[in-house]
């Protein structure tokens, strides 16, 4: 009697359950065995959205494109989940329904540690980009003196099944404003939207290299990826046309996701650190003074799988 399998991209036919590594892109399609004919071609996938037809990034957006459960003979789409993940394709054969389903076990890089050290919010001199030279600043860490940063973050991990890249991407939430000497406030914030840091993938260190933006993952490798930052704003005195300030007040927070894309796969969040710093300074009496400090203290990040989104880059509001 005719009945249906699922097959992969290769033509080989799927058991009862299958492997699978996040991120990882797959092509199946319905076969009927013992020469019958199919229609009316159906898959399903339990579970909420475990699956995606895509994701992109670029320094000015990141968007998921939904995978749709549609009808037809083969099926396109990208696991965007770990776990047990239950596929279901359905046919009718020579008039009469059959279905037949996989169970996949969807798996990702395992990370042993996430682990973070801090310094503390202060105001101290650091290295100004725009002059390159040092200045007062409202900082976190960063100061040239210790030169320890603010925030220094470890991953421990070891790649799955297949190889892939593996990369850091970082989001904020921005809100930074100057009172004048005349009680006016210049404000920059992003609300409480999440904008991108500057750049797609945030430099690490990886196996005593510097400046990476990705590193290659073998399969069961092990990696170790460091990287930091040193939040910071300058403390002038005078501002063009004359303006004269007296007071600076900084609140960020920050989701840090390790980043995986299996070869041929796109990229997903596989890990998570989210920590956070606030200040404020003030002058008077000829200098500039803390008033306020608080910052999130050797938080530890987690495995978790997301997609990391944004309309907005820093660069466009800073």
């Amino acid at each position: 009697m005719p009945k249906i399998v699922i097959r992969d991209a290769q033509g080989g036919d799927l058991g009862a359950q299958a492997g699978a590594v996040i991120g990882s892109r797959i092509t199946w399609s319905i076969a009927v065995t013992e020469g019958g004919a199919a229609t009316d071609m159906r898959w399903a996938v339990a579970g909420v959205n475990p699956t995606v037809a895509g994701y992109t990034q670029s320094e000015d957006s990141a968007a998921v494109q939904p995978a749709v459960q549609t009808a037809g003979v083969s099926v396109t789409w990208c696991w965007a989940k770990t776990g047990n993940i239950q596929v279901t394709a359905r046919a009718v054969v020579d008039g009469r329904s059959c279905e037949y389903t996989v169970m996949v076990k969807v798996v990702a890089p395992k990370i042993f540690s996430f682990e973070s050290e801090t310094d503390e919010v202060k105001i101290a001199n650091c290295n100004n980009p725009a002059t390159g030279l040092a200045s007062p600043h409202l900082t976190f860490g960063g100061d040239t003196a210790t030169r320890k940063p603010g925030i220094k973050w470890t991953v421990k991990l070891i790649g799955p099944p297949c190889s892939g890249e593996v990369a850091f991407t970082q989001l904020m939430t921005i809100h930074r404003r100057r009172r004048t000497t005349t009680d006016a406030w210049e404000t920059t914030t992003s609300g409480t939207e999440y904008v991108l840091d500057t750049v797609v993938h945030y430099d690490f260190e990886e196996g005593g290299e510097e400046d990476n933006k990705t590193a290659t993952c073998m399969a069961h490798e092990s990696l170790k990826l460091v990287s930091e930052d040193s939040p910071a704003s300058p403390l002038f005195r005078n501002g063009r046309f004359g303006t004269l300030y007296d007071r600076l007040e900084i609140k960020e927070s920050f989701r840090t996701h390790l980043m995986f894309k299996p070869t041929g796969g796109i990229w997903v969040g596989v890990g998570l650190l989210e920590w956070s710093w606030s200040g404020t300074a003030v002058y008077a009496n000829g200098g500039w003074t803390l008033e306020e400090r608080d910052w999130t203290s050797c938080p530890t990040g987690t495995a978790t799988c997301r997609f990391p989104l944004w309309r907005r880059n820093r660069n466009g509001i800073m």
